[in-house]
C-alpha cells in the first residue's frame, strides 16, 4: 500500500510503504469500543466525595432521652436521616474505575485504528515537520492548504519535537504526539492523523510479521562430555 508524501508547504513529493499487517486490517468496531471504554476509563480520576456519618461534624451526645418523648429513638444527630447528617452509599474518593485491557486486544484495536484512518482517507504522511522554532502560522497555513483546517487533527512525530508542540497552542482543535505514545483513544478522538516518515517506519518495523523462519542452531565441535561426534 502506497501513501502519498506531503511537505509543510502541502507539496506532494513522493510516496510511504504502509504494510498491510498495519494498515490494511478489517476494522472490529465492537472490539475498538470496548478497548476505547476501558481507556477512556483508566484515565477517570475520583474527584466527587462525599462524607459517612463518622466524618460529619456534631453528634457528641445523644439528641433526646430513649424514651418519653414519643420521638423515635436515636443515637446521634450524624445518623443520615438528620439534616446535616452522613450521606448514605455516596461517591468517595477511594473509588477505583481501572481495569484491564488484553495485550493483544489492546494491539489489535491500535491497528485497526490506523487502518481505519488509512481507509478512510483521513491518513496523511509528512516528510518531516522542519521547524526550526515554534510558528503557527506556518502550521495552520498548511493544515488549511490540505483542507483540513478547523478540523480535529492528530500530529504525530517520531521522536519529541518541541517547537511542533508548541506550534499548536494556537492551532484550533489540534493535538500533538510521539509515535510511541499514541493509543486507540487518540485515533478515535480526532479525525485526521498526520505521521512523519519516521512514525510510518516506527510502526512498520514494530508490528511488522515479515518475520523469517527462526535461524538453526550451530553444533559445537564436542559434545557435553567433551566426546567428538562421530
Amino acid at each position: 500500500m502506497k501513501q502519498e508524501i506531503y511537505n509543510l508547504q502541502g507539496e506532494k513529493i513522493g510516496e510511504a510503504e504502509l504494510r498491510p499487517e498495519v494498515f490494511e486490517l478489517k476494522a472490529d468496531h465492537d472490539l475498538m469500543y470496548r478497548v476505547a471504554v476501558i481507556m477512556a476509563g483508566n484515565k477517570r480520576r475520583a474527584t466527587a466525595h462525599t462524607k459517612v456519618r463518622s466524618e460529619v461534624r456534631g453528634g457528641g451526645r445523644k439528641p433526646w432521652k430513649q424514651k418519653g418523648t414519643g420521638n423515635a429513638r436515636t443515637g446521634s444527630i450524624r445518623n443520615p436521616i438528620f439534616r446535616g447528617g452522613g450521606i448514605i452509599f455516596g461517591p468517595r474518593n477511594t473509588a477505583n474505575y481501572t481495569r484491564k485491557i488484553n495485550k493483544k486486544q489492546r494491539r489489535k484495536a491500535f491497528l485497526m485504528g490506523l487502518s481505519s484512518k488509512a481507509a478512510d482517507k483521513e491518513l496523511r504522511v509528512m516528510d518531516n515537520w522542519s521547524l526550526d522554532k515554534p510558528n503557527s502560522k506556518k502550521v495552520a497555513a498548511f493544515m488549511e492548504k490540505i483542507k483540513v483546517k478547523g478540523k480535529s487533527a492528530l500530529l504525530v512525530s517520531g521522536r519529541k519535537d518541541v517547537n511542533l508542540k508548541r506550534s499548536l497552542k494556537n492551532v484550533g482543535k489540534a493535538n500533538y504526539r510521539m509515535a510511541a505514545d499514541l493509543n486507540t483513544l487518540d485515533l478515535l478522538n480526532n479525525k485526521y492523523l498526520f505521521l512523519d516518515k519516521e512514525s510510518v517506519e516506527f510502526y512498520n518495523r514494530k508490528y511488522s510479521t515479515k518475520a523469517g523462519p527462526k535461524p538453526k542452531i550451530r553444533k559445537d565441535a564436542k559434545d557435553i562430555k567433551g566426546k567428538k561426534h562421530k
